[in-house]
């Protein structure tokens, strides 16, 4: 359903009819002047006269308005206006608080009854209870208004249940961003180009459960942890989001200087960032009870093995680094050491990703981040074999 949706249609409207008059004055009397009238006069009441008559009549006879109404559901306004001139009809629902529900507009170009629907708005600030519906036909400087009371609730369930709906459709987004046959939320891992997708689907579902927390009645504790525990899971996705999206961001850097044959060493600030985060995950992760997703708890032993699995990366990139500035010095020796060290390291975080007991999903592997570790470890084992050809020159 789209809550955003405002629908105008213009009702049976009445025709103003003007009776036409006779006149029944003689041409003398319409030149006769009173005696007793200073010159011009005549003419300034004619031209009063003129200006009083152009102004526009306006009332608002009737509104006819539902007495409660639903946030994110159509309803009917229909008021009947009497005009004599083109004017604009703005009808606007407003919560307790004065804050807009819903609004729309119609030019008038006949009198009569004119209907016009409208859609409100399902926004967390709209606040339930005493509202009004308020009825303004402005034409020119002339502007009559009218209210009418209604009372603004809001349909709990329905906005639960599109909540779950919305949950559910961000974390089929996010596994399918792996791109393999029936994929969970662990085969997006950090080589997979993760761009925080579909959080606009989560933003969403935070405003539809603060509207089914705002309907929900006080005496149903049951339903109204319900709705905590999704508003719980939602936060959880989120934080999700972002951490895969820190994870996808530093898999990148390590690609590029893997590409560019990089002799600057990596940016730890955002690992560190990253394994913050994933902290503060884990402990949400564990007093978590979820109504839609699954294997949270699992994600974030992922999370942990792949931020160890990269610290450990550029723990590599650090010691090759030095190996090519010291071998670009002729410090064979050392070149030879530090090369080896980075060997060693990429080896092992090679054998920690390859490991299904400690490397969760245990079904697969990450291959694209194996292969990029051996890449690494493939120009380790190049500059070591360079070293070790300084070392025999000597």
């Amino acid at each position: 359903m789209n809550r955003r949706k405002l629908l105008l249609s213009a009702g049976a409207a009445t025709s103003l009819v003007t009776a036409g008059c006779t006149d029944t004055s003689s041409p003398s009397e319409d030149t006769e002047t009173n005696e007793n009238e200073a010159p011009g006069e005549s003419e300034n009441n004619e031209s009063d006269s003129d200006v009083n008559s152009s102004e526009p009549t306006i009332e608002i006879t009737t509104i006819q308005a539902p007495e409660t109404i639903i946030k994110g559901s159509d309803f009917d306004v229909t008021t009947t206006i009497t005009t004599d001139t083109e004017a604009t009809l703005i009808v606007e629902a407003m919560d307790k608080n004065g804050e807009s529900v819903a609004e729309q507009d119609m030019q008038l170009n006949e009198t009569g009854e004119q209907s016009i629907t409208l859609s409100s708005s399902p926004s967390r600030q709209a606040a339930l209870g005493n509202g009004s519906i308020r009825v303004q036909v402005t034409s020119g400087s002339i502007t009559e208004q009218s209210t009418s009371q209604v009372t603004i609730t809001a349909d709990w369930q329905e906005a639960f249940s599109d909540a779950k709906e919305n949950l559910g459709q961000f974390l089929s987004e996010f596994a399918a961003v792996s791109s393999i046959d029936k994929p969970t939320i662990l085969d997006t891992t950090i080589s997979v180009d993760y761009t925080n997708g579909g959080r606009e689907l989560l933003t969403d579902a935070e405003d539809l459960i603060f509207e089914a927390l705002d309907g929900v009645p006080d005496s149903n504790d049951s339903f109204r942890n319900k709705i905590q525990r999704l508003r719980s899971e939602i936060g959880v996705a989120r934080d999700m989001s972002s951490l895969q999206g820190n994870l996808s961001y530093i898999f990148s850097e390590s690609q590029d200087k893997l590409d560019s044959e990089s002799t600057i060493p990596p940016d730890v600030d955002r690992i560190n960032e990253a394994e913050s985060e994933q902290g503060d995950f884990y402990a949400k992760v564990l007093d978590l009870n979820p109504i839609v997703g699954s294997r949270y708890e699992d994600k974030a032993e992922q999370f942990e093995s792949e931020l160890e699995s990269v610290d450990d990366v550029f723990t590599g990139i650090r010691e090759l680094t030095t190996a090519r500035n010291v071998l670009d010095d002729e410090s064979y020796d050392a070149a030879f050491n530090s090369a080896r060290s980075a060997k060693s390291t990429f080896e092992t975080v090679v054998g920690d990703i390859n490991s299904s007991e400690s490397y969760p999903p245990t079904d697969r592997v990450d291959q694209t981040f194996v292969d990029h570790v051996e890449k690494w470890e493939s120009t380790a084992n190049e500059i070591q074999l360079d070293a070790a050809a300084g070392q025999q020159s000597e």
